[in-house]
């Protein structure tokens, strides 16, 4: 399902893209002009509209994913802020289900544009979008933009001390994990090795 977000502007998920039935709505009823994908695969070429704009931003629905990282939040609001605001087009957001990936995206440009708290840019799109939920990681990531005062660039965020805060936390906690499923990794590693020599 397709929302309208603020004028030129709508968040959806990946089936809003791909399938071949919403080409129409895509492109005569909402007259969408750029898309904006953020997941782990992009759209493949053959599912591509013609006459859209496609921009693939790879990303986890996980925690520990860093969205400062290789810029991919600046990155993906200039993106949207082009596609609707220099070029009078429509731009679409979307990851897999539409609730934590483009989420996350939208609020953060809506951040920048309207200079609005994370908290206020969530809770704005889930008036409009309810089963809106960026994970909790993406939401510690909005209120370190917050505090950089809506800056997104790796080098002015790199000097924040959340962000520094952010980065230890998520360090240990994989650190954690890698400990607590060592083991079945061994075992996972060792039943595809057996596999293999048997193909």
């Amino acid at each position: 399902m397709i929302d309208k977000v603020i004028d030129n502007l709508y968040l959806g998920d990946v089936q809003d893209v791909i399938n071949e039935d919403r080409v129409g709505l895509l492109k005569m009823d909402l007259k969408i002009t750029h898309i904006l994908t953020v997941a782990a695969e992009g759209i493949s070429v053959e599912k591509q509209i013609d006459g859209i704009c496609y921009m693939f931003i790879y990303a986890f629905d996980i925690a520990t994913q860093d969205m400062f990282a290789g810029n991919l939040l600046a990155n993906s609001i200039t993106y949207i802020s082009t596609s609707t605001e220099t070029s009078n087009g429509r731009a679409l957001v979307h990851c897999e289900a539409g609730i934590s990936r483009s989420v996350f995206i939208v609020a953060a440009y809506l951040m920048q544009k309207f200079q609005w708290s994370a908290a206020k840019a969530v809770e704005y799109i889930q008036t409009i979008r309810p089963i809106a939920q960026p994970n909790d990681g993406f939401i510690r990531q909005l209120r370190i933009f917050e505090s950089c005062h809506f800056v997104a660039d790796i080098q002015t965020v790199s000097q924040s001390s959340l962000y520094k805060k952010w980065l230890l936390d998520i360090s240990s906690a994989d650190r954690n994990y890698r400990e607590e499923n060592g083991r079945f990794g061994a075992v996972k590693q060792h039943r595809e090795e057996n596999y293999c020599d048997y193909i």
